[in-house]
């Protein structure tokens, strides 16, 4: 990465990166050290991020090529000798009006760009006890808890490989690609993949990543503080302090909700039904407080809610009652 500029060198992808929300912290720091070495540079930084505001009405009264506005833009402004590294793009030595003309044709690539992106928009949600199997375009698999929304642009996934999760739960088994990262945005917080599969869930006051393999990173925007998980460990962030932990998973029934599997030794009940409630949707209630703390040990795998109240009832000499959709728990 070039850290240095000279006066007719404008770091544009920068720029947009950050515009975009996709802006590493160092990247951040070259950025803000190109703003503040001269007040012309200040002056070009706020004109881009006005066309950039001004993109999406723009676009509802033009139609541009976007092909062609590029090829234009390039004659005017870039240099033949582009540089290698891609952060950056040299300019010839122009006075403003030739700036401003390149601006004009700018707004056109962004506009033409924002509405062939917002055309592949593809938004999956599901409602109470429904879930949703989905494959992406790369072929990594997404399972949907209930309540829960996801989004990703069609158009333009294969090069991004970006989804958003805005609330829910979600089990995601990824594609791995070193040279295309995948990527899951929940907020300020960016979840990387690193070739894995792993639990995502949000709560009102935090998000939860639990990995089954391989490796992910949790990073919250503007913070430095990537933390990197491995098989079974745990990244929570609390929403509050945006402060991300790091620990060994120890609950492994994780995964319950989607592959309806549990696995239960000297339990209490209490923690069993809660399960139950997640999965099935079902409410349990017990008779008294000293039911809550009787100890289970059991093996259940694609069970109904009915099997497993029974063979419940059947380990622990308890009376089970099927009351308006739900079940109680009483002494015999």
């Amino acid at each position: 990465m070039k850290e240095n500029y000279t006066q007719d060198e404008i770091p544009y992808q920068l720029i947009l990166d950050e515009l975009n929300g996709n802006l590493s912290n160092h990247d951040r720091a070259i950025l803000e050290k190109w703003k503040a070495e001269a007040p012309e540079h200040m002056d070009i930084y706020q004109e881009i991020v006005e066309i950039s505001r001004n993109a999406e009405l723009l676009g509802e009264k033009q139609r541009l090529d976007t092909e062609k506005s590029w090829q234009k833009f390039s004659a005017l402004a870039f240099k033949d000798n582009e540089t290698p590294d891609h952060k950056v793009v040299k300019l010839k030595k122009v006075n403003y009006l030739r700036w401003s003309a390149a601006a004009v044709l700018l707004i056109g690539i962004l506009v033409a760009i924002n509405f062939w992106k917002n055309s592949g928009e593809q938004l999956v949600q599901t409602g109470k006890k429904e879930r949703y199997h989905l494959i992406l375009p790369d072929g990594s698999e997404v399972i949907l808890n209930q309540n829960s929304s996801l989004s990703y642009n069609k158009r333009d996934f294969s090069m991004s490989r970006k989804v958003k999760l805005s609330h829910g739960e979600a089990y995601f088994n990824v594609k791995h690609n070193p040279k295309n990262p995948f990527s899951i945005q929940t907020g300020d917080l960016r979840v990387m993949d690193l070739g894995t599969s792993f639990n995502l869930n949000i709560e009102p006051g935090s998000v939860t990543v639990i990995v089954n393999s391989g490796k992910v990173a949790m990073e919250y925007k503007g913070i430095k503080n990537r933390v990197m998980l491995d098989p079974q460990d745990k990244g929570v962030l609390d929403r509050a302090t945006k402060a991300i932990t790091k620990s060994k998973n120890e609950d492994i029934n994780y995964r319950s909700w989607y592959d309806k599997t549990l696995h239960y030794k000297q339990s209490p009940l209490e923690v069993v039904s809660r399960d139950l409630e997640k999965i099935y949707g079902t409410k349990i209630i017990f008779q008294n407080g000293e039911l809550r703390e009787r100890r289970l040990t059991a093996y259940f795998k694609q069970k109904s809610i009915e099997e497993i109240m029974q063979i419940i009832g059947t380990s622990l000499n308890l009376k089970v009652v099927n009351t308006n959709g739900g079940f109680t728990l009483t002494n015999p």
